[in-house]
């Protein structure tokens, strides 16, 4: 039995209450043309004919290409279809805004791939690169068949286009969805793309892209991909008439994007009194906007005069706590062109792991979960990228620190699959993984280490000998990378991501310090490109533990709340750590200017969906 994408996409588009007829049905198709032809044409529309190296780099460069896609290739077909916006001409202006946004976001993109070199300017021979950026025109198919099912069905369809993610290399998907889409029919569309990717062995990354109103992702964990493409298989063997006709055959709708939290009437009283105890003490100051209400804190910009001394402002802090009655002293830092006062509230709220959204997480390698932010975005290290490959946590008792490892353990495994990926766990206190402990996520080299009966030095150097075994393989290959070899194709090993929740024991247990730093160094230079991570926590961040030749290999740092301003500068470079809340409260530097993030709290929900029964075997990669 054969069956078409597009009979699918209808079925669900009119199963949720939408329809694409007129002018918006002609405005996607436009906009698909546009986008294949910018991706992949031929005439003077395409990016490698329109682009050179200065076109590309030229401050207005989005704007400048979106005018040539008019003039090279979508002013003729709007003057030849312009009857069909004529009832409709808000239609066309969503198809001149999607193209204009798609134009700056391709740019984008072209930067990133010329910064990262996967694309480069030859001067009269053009581009080299361009040829293995983007696919268009591509037919997938996917046979299935399940239990109950009177024939197999094979379902096909052509993609408009295929991009290549500068960052991570893979296939993403690009679709135009219009104002008048369904999120359930996108959402589904989502889910069968990535299957028919899969079966074609293209290796692509689940997401959506859309343009209008402007450039958006949509990208699913692991969990709810698996949950969609059930959904999907049965809708697929009902339209084909080989299986029984079942009810909520559509995929399940993502959640809302997060969004800040609202700011209570109390929360602002105390952000003026905030700037009334500073007028009060002699400085020149206003209450600047937004407040924001973080979990566990307030960020209340403040506007300083310009005879005020910024640094006087700055040195406000104890005074701030005894005059606001606060438990603890506000961390105030300079902000753009303000003075950011962050004041704990007494009203905490918890953040939820299940609140979590990976979509920023597909644009990754190697995605690892580190907090949210006040506005509700997510923020990941990415473990294939130079700036962070391998990371130090530090943060004292009640900080946190054994549940962020958790939640970066959860996240990680919500966004691959066991073929793709590898842990380590190194628990010397034997609490800190308990779920993971018969998972496929483990090496099989290595089960959970547990000092002093396992002997961890022997295990670095296994981790050694497995990056050298690795190395060997990439030069026979003539590949760069782990990155490279996934994107080569079939046969490239899985990442391996050590985590330790207590360097300190671990020092201690090994009892030749620098004979098990030599070994972190060594790791710590080469296995990255070997795809291999190291994530070392540590409640001690004093000399004898965080040392120089942790800080020179672990460059991507993690700092929830310490005892004393020494550690926070150890760890950071910068005082600050100590005047964190506890409860997950960090502040994440990946070489810049540290950032502060809440971790999210693994529920009892998120446990069983995420450790629980994703350690059974039962997960896939988003």
């Amino acid at each position: 039995m054969l069956l078409s994408v597009s009979a699918i996409r209808e079925e669900i588009r009119r199963a949720a209450g939408r329809s694409f007829a007129g002018a918006g049905a002609e405005a996607g198709r436009l906009f698909h043309l546009t986008a294949a032809e910018a991706l992949g044409g031929e005439s003077e529309a395409a990016w490698h004919r329109w682009f050179d190296a200065g076109r590309l780099e030229a401050a207005n460069a989005g704007a400048a290409y979106a005018r040539a896609l008019y003039e090279h290739f979508l002013g003729a077909r709007l003057t030849e279809g312009r009857a069909a916006f004529q009832d409709d001409p808000e239609a066309l202006l969503r198809l001149w805004n999607g193209v204009r946004n798609f134009a700056a976001w391709l740019t984008g993109v072209l930067r990133e791939c010329r910064r990262r070199g996967r694309i480069e300017w030859e001067g009269s021979r053009g581009w080299r690169g361009a040829e293995e950026l983007a696919r268009t025109e591509v037919t997938l198919s996917w046979r299935l068949k399940r239990p109950g099912w009177k024939a197999a069905v094979e379902v096909q369809g052509t993609l408009d286009a295929l991009l290549r993610d500068p960052e991570s290399g893979r296939w993403a998907v690009i679709e135009w969805k219009l104002a008048s889409g369904s999120l359930e029919a996108d959402a589904a569309q989502l889910c069968l793309y990535h299957r028919m990717l899969e079966e074609s062995q293209c290796g692509g990354a689940a997401a959506l892209v859309s343009f209008d109103p402007e450039p958006q992702q949509m990208v699913w964990d692991a969990v709810q991909m698996a949950e969609a493409q059930q959904r999907l298989e049965e809708l697929i063997g009902r339209l084909a008439g080989v299986a029984e006709e079942r009810k909520g055959a559509l995929a399940p709708v993502p959640k809302a994007p997060a969004q800040a939290r609202p700011l209570k009437p109390e929360h602002l009283r105390l952000a003026e009194r905030a700037v009334a105890v500073l007028k009060e003490r002699g400085h020149d100051v206003e209450l600047d906007e937004p407040v924001h209400a973080g979990p566990s804190y307030l960020q209340v910009p403040v506007r300083v005069g310009v005879r005020t001394r910024v640094r006087r402002v700055l040195a406000e802090a104890h005074d701030l706590q005894v005059q606001l009655g606060l438990r603890t002293a506000p961390i105030l830092r300079k902000g753009e062109g303000c003075v950011l006062v962050e004041i704990p509230r007494q009203d905490c709220e918890t953040l939820w792991f299940r609140s979590v959204r990976f979509r920023e997480a597909a644009r990754m390698e190697a995605p690892l979960l580190v907090g949210v932010d006040l506005a509700g975005r997510e923020h990941f290290a990415d473990l294939a990228d130079s700036r962070t490959p391998h990371l130090l946590v530090a943060g004292a008792t009640g900080s946190g620190k054994s549940e962020w490892m958790r939640s970066a353990a959860a996240a990680m495994l919500a966004t691959h699959l066991p073929a793709d990926l590898r842990l380590v766990l190194i628990d010397p206190k034997r609490t800190a993984f308990p779920e993971l402990r018969r998972s496929p996520y483990l090496w099989e080299q290595l089960p959970v280490l547990m000092p002093p009966e396992d002997d961890i030095l022997e295990a670095f150097d296994t981790l050694i000998e497995e990056m050298e075994r690795r190395y060997q393989e990439l030069e026979e290959k003539g590949l760069p990378d782990l990155s490279a070899w996934k994107r080569g194709g079939a046969g490239a090993p899985p990442r391996i991501v050590v985590l330790c929740d207590e360097y300190a024991d671990l020092v201690q247990a090994a009892g030749a310090r620098k004979e098990l730093e030599a070994r972190i160094a060594r790791l710590g230079a080469k296995a990255r490109a070997a795809g291999i991570h190291l994530v070392l926590a540590t409640q001690r961040a004093s000399r004898d533990i965080v040392t120089g030749v942790l800080k020179a290999n672990l460059p991507g740092r993690v700092c929830l709340r310490v005892v004393e301003a020494i550690e926070s500068r150890l760890v950071l470079g910068v005082a600050g750590a100590e005047n964190l809340l506890g409860r997950g409260d960090l502040l994440w530097s990946a070489g810049g200017e540290p950032l502060r993030l809440q971790a999210p709290l693994l529920d009892e929900e998120s446990k069983a969906k995420y450790l629980g029964m994703l350690a059974r075997g039962a997960g896939g990669g988003a």
